[in-house]
């Protein structure tokens, strides 16, 4: 990995891909809660598990 990026840039540039994945995620169960905040923001990303 240290070819690449020092291992200080990996850490962060993870965070990101995990705060990212946090922020966006959705399961099913929450498919209500997730309408209701599209509707108030008008936009939200979403990744979405079947």
């Amino acid at each position: 990995m240290d070819n690449y990026c020092s291992e200080e840039a990996f850490n962060e540039d993870m965070e990101k891909v995990v705060r990212r994945l946090k922020e966006t995620f959705v399961y099913g169960a929450e498919t209500e809660k997730i309408r209701h905040y599209i509707r108030e923001n008008r936009r939200h990303s979403v990744i979405a598990n079947n």
